[in-house]
């Protein structure tokens, strides 16, 4: 897998010169901080189906589908203060709000 530093670019990113859409997803996703992962009903849109899919040919993300129709992306990412869970950037919407209240209730619930 990749590492990914603090500017959403691999260190092969100066060699292979990965997709400018990719950096830029990697790049968002750097600064996502409410959601640790993207759940989808398999409805995305065909740019971000792209996106998603050579992030994860790069070995960037992991897109996991448990059944159901159901599926959501993980990845990581090299930060100062670590290794961190990073996601997709969701589109606002009901399943994004939902989605985000979970995350919080799990995290202030473990805290």
């Amino acid at each position: 897998m990749n590492i990914i530093n603090h500017a959403g670019m691999s260190s092969a990113a100066a060699i292979a010169s990965l997709d400018e859409d990719v950096i830029q997803l990697l790049y968002m996703t750097a600064k996502e901080v409410d959601l640790c992962c993207l759940m989808t009903d398999g409805e995305w849109e065909d740019y971000d189906k792209t996106v998603v899919n050579r992030a994860c040919d790069l070995g960037l993300i992991t897109i996991h589908s448990p059944g159901g129709g159901w599926s959501y992306v993980t990845g990581w990412r090299l930060t100062r203060l670590g290794k961190e869970t990073i996601g997709i950037p969701v589109k606002l919407g009901i399943l994004s709000r939902l989605l985000a209240v979970f995350t919080r209730l799990e995290r202030y619930s473990t805290s």
